[in-house]
């Protein structure tokens, strides 16, 4: 019995390592298990993606860790290779084009172009710096957002004198978040976390303040390392939240970073090569049996080099007349061959996809598929930038004009309610408020345009959501159709022009 209770409770030895062909073939084993036939496909573990382990990171950790290259490769992309810069300059001019344009009142909208710098005597109040227009300052926004992953709207009070409406804006790129501020714990000054250079409310997760540097990054007139708290209530930043909890923003063009750069390395180096070959185009070749004793000759006015080999200058277009047993051979690499074209047209189309719009709206290019299928690429697209726009209203839009109300209200601004008036009235001026968003033309016009009558007729549309496709404003189109018909002489030019637009018999009515 003592015997037994020993060999219960005595310290039992660790099993001994296998080695040699047993431990590889239970190893292997193993792996087999873990690479069955059950559970997730996607989750299989085989010699080809056995490395294949990205493991779990916190997007606010994501970004501490490589945010600073991912946005410096984005903004070298789009400054230095075409083809980054013309898929954001497509997605930027489908969204705003000229500009996503808030409609209201006569009074309002005169008061907000001179505040935005949109008439002859305006001085661009609307910008902090006043060097741009407020569209010129939500294309900059939006490419921030695109580019860089974010942008900081921050709203400035300004001298009630020198302004009619006392607000400007300064935006504040990603780049210039003061990126090293982090407190995972309590602040020492605020008593609350800081993430990534924004503060938060450690109960709610809510945004408190941005930390940002107060002069630009490799600004070396300033001191670098000079930040500023910002607190929320006076700005807003704009970004696409891609994960639950991220408080930062990344680049839009984060799924085609490498192969944007790929692209680019490629199409260099095929550059460089035919930079080459256009220098070293051809060289003269000179067989056995020819006659050497000419190079001796000091009549020969050919060029040497150091080793004494002949160096001719033939220009293009020449004859060349050599000597028995010369000949011309090309030399140097060769231009991109045939069957790489299909391979770069290949990436451009993924960089596309990747980026979220079409080959052909991306690059302009609609010679590689039918009219059919363009028509319905471009309609996809359309879909894909409507909510692009309501992002801009959102988070640019809306927060500039509810400012601007308020310190035009504030400011006692000529055609604006008193400030007791605005406290109750306020909610009835935002239901009348709209938004102009561009629009695009049809492909196929004739059809769409009979479709519209029909939903017009049906009333299953408006006419505000018919013009909105194209980008126009219903109220001012017929505002300006009411003037036009009291000029003098409108029932006649209206009558030619509807006897101009009618098909005479026979015409072929092919959409086509």
């Amino acid at each position: 019995m003592a015997g037994l209770l020993q060999r219960l409770f005595s310290k039992a030895e660790p099993p001994k390592k296998k080695t040699g062909k047993t431990a590889d073939f239970f190893r292997g084993f193993s792996e087999k298990a873990l690479s069955g036939n059950g559970g997730f496909h996607g989750g299989k573990v085989d010699r080809i993606n056995e490395n294949w382990r990205p493991g779990t990171v916190g997007p606010n950790r994501m970004v501490h860790m490589n945010g600073k290259l991912l946005r410096e490769r984005a903004w070298d992309l789009y400054l230095n290779n075409p083809f980054a810069a013309t898929v954001i300059d497509a997605m930027i001019s489908n969204v705003i084009e000229c500009g996503i344009v808030p409609e209201r009142e006569e009074h309002w909208e005169r008061a907000w172009k001179r505040w935005g710098g949109l008439t002859p005597h305006s001085q661009n109040d609307c910008d902090l710096s006043r060097d741009q227009t407020i569209y010129e300052l939500q294309f900059t926004w939006l490419l921030e957002v695109f580019v860089g992953g974010g942008c900081l709207t921050h709203y400035v009070p300004t001298n009630r004198r020198e302004q009619e409406v006392p607000l400007a804006i300064e935006l504040i790129g990603e780049d210039q978040f003061a990126d090293e501020i982090q407190s995972f714990g309590r602040n020492a000054k605020t008593a609350n976390p800081v993430h990534n250079a924004i503060e938060v409310d450690p109960a709610t997760g809510r945004t408190l303040a941005y930390h940002v540097r107060k002069h630009s990054p490799n600004d070396m007139e300033n001191d670098p390392l000079e930040t500023l708290r910002i607190k929320a209530e006076n700005a807003r930043y704009g970004y696409h939240k891609w994960k639950g909890r991220a408080k930062r923003g990344t680049t839009k063009m984060r799924p085609v970073l490498t192969w944007l750069w790929a692209i680019g390395y490629y199409t260099d180096n095929e550059l460089k090569n035919s930079d080459y070959k256009s220098t070293w185009a051809a060289m003269i070749t000179t067989h056995e049996d020819s006659d050497w004793s000419d190079l001796a000759d000091d009549t020969n006015a050919s060029t040497v080099d150091a080793n004494g080999n002949t160096i001719d200058l033939r220009e293009p277009l020449s004859v060349f007349r050599g000597n028995p047993g010369e000949g011309i051979t090309g030399i140097g690499p060769n231009v991109p061959q045939s069957d790489s074209i299909p391979w770069l047209e290949l990436m451009l189309r993924i960089i596309a996809v990747g980026s979220g719009c079409s080959y052909e709206e991306a690059y302009r290019d609609y010679t590689k598929g039918s009219w059919s299928s363009v028509r319905s690429a471009m309609s996809s697209d359309r879909k894909r930038f409507r909510p692009l726009q309501k992002f801009v209203i959102n988070h640019f839009g809306n927060p500039t004009v509810s400012r601007f109300d308020d310190a035009a209200v504030g400011n006692f601004v000529e055609g604006f309610p008193s400030p007791s008036a605005w406290l109750t009235e306020r909610d009835d001026v935002w239901e009348s408020q709209e938004w102009s968003t561009p629009g695009w033309e049809s492909p196929n016009p004739k059809d769409d345009a009979a479709a519209d009558h029909q939903r017009l007729e049906d009333g299953t549309a408006t006419y505000q959501e018919i013009m909105g496709k194209r980008g126009l404003s219903w109220k001012k189109h017929f505002a300006q159709m009411e003037r036009e018909k009291a000029t003098p002489g409108y029932p006649e030019r209206a009558a030619e022009a509807a006897t101009q637009t009618k098909e005479p018999e026979g015409a072929d009515t092919d959409g086509e």
